[in-house]
């Protein structure tokens, strides 16, 4: 029996459905649920020691006293049909994925954070930047004599986003950087003020505030286990194909038709960024915006004494 998708007065077979997710940019999204699924059925069942039913039971329970708790909050409303039975599976499956990922990757964590480590140091630093190179170079000579103080020529001249915060950012990954300034960053001692250099169709002086390395904690664990579950899953998300319904199994690996491969590769790249985003912490940029962004601050500053 051929089954079909109807909306109103249209219906959908089964090649609607998938132009259609393709259509709107859906195809990539369901093809990782999909993929995730797939490889949490089967390390339960190829390590059903790491997933038990105790285990499950104890999530359920949890999920139960949390409705429990809120039921009790006063104008809480009632429940809509299904939704304590989709919040158990929901929970379930983040536990189970919490659990993959620790058994996938776990034992990989310290030698990842040593590869990454020069990319995961953070930084504080005072930035000034402006459009003219004499400027910079004046601007330069009154830091450096101590006539005047780095947060108020930043406010008055830098002309990027950081003039809204006296010039300060951070703290930052050095990863997160520009490649010039991080290296600038990375061999600086604390108060190293840099004369003007140019970087990009800047001129800036910088100086480092404080250098924090970093370290292999909690929090660092589970980020760095993200990064590598993202690449994982963005990996085996590109390993298919649309083809014909009924078709045999091919005894080659499968090519992904072109643009279901443009779809996936451009959400990949969406999800890389919003991870990286997730795991940056809120205070990581007091402007809310990368350095280099679209200028935000003094157009045109001309100097005063």
């Amino acid at each position: 029996m051929t089954v079909a998708l109807k909306i109103g007065d249209r219906t959908f077979s089964g090649s609607d459905v998938i132009s259609q997710l393709q259509q709107y940019g859906l195809l990539p999204s369901l093809v990782k649920e999909l993929v995730l699924e797939s490889a949490l059925d089967a390390w339960s069942r190829e390590s059903p020691e790491e997933w038990t039913s105790e285990q499950e039971a104890q999530v359920i329970q949890q999920v139960k006293t949390q409705q429990a708790l809120q039921a009790m909050a006063p104008q809480k409303g009632p429940q809509p049909p299904g939704a304590g039975e989709a919040m158990e599976k929901m929970a379930i499956k983040r536990a189970k994925l919490d659990k993959f990922k620790e058994s996938r990757w776990g034992n990989k964590v310290e030698n990842y954070f040593l590869q990454r480590k020069v990319r995961l140091d953070r930084v504080i630093y005072s930035l000034l930047r402006l459009k003219d190179a004499a400027i910079a170079q004046e601007l330069y000579f009154r830091l450096e004599s101590g006539e005047s103080a780095f947060t108020d020529l930043a406010t008055k001249y830098s002309q990027g986003p950081e003039a809204n915060t006296g010039g300060l950012i951070g703290p930052a990954d050095l990863g997160g950087c520009h490649p010039r300034l991080g290296e600038m960053m990375r061999v600086s001692k604390p108060d190293q003020l840099w004369p003007p250099t140019r970087i990009e169709d800047w001129w800036v002086v910088v100086r480092l505030e404080k250098f924090m390395p970093a370290q292999l904690d909690e929090p660092m664990r589970r980020r760095l286990l993200e990064e590598m579950f993202l690449a994982w899953l963005q990996e085996e998300s590109q390993k298919f194909e649309v083809v014909p319904e009924g078709s045999p199994p091919k005894a080659t690996a499968p090519v992904t038709q072109v643009a279901a491969a443009q779809a996936v590769t451009a959400q990949a790249k969406a999800d890389s960024a919003e991870a990286r985003a997730a795991a940056q912490p809120p205070g990581d940029s007091p402007t809310g915006a990368s350095p280099w962004d679209a200028p935000s601050g003094n157009p045109s500053p001309q100097l005063t004494p």
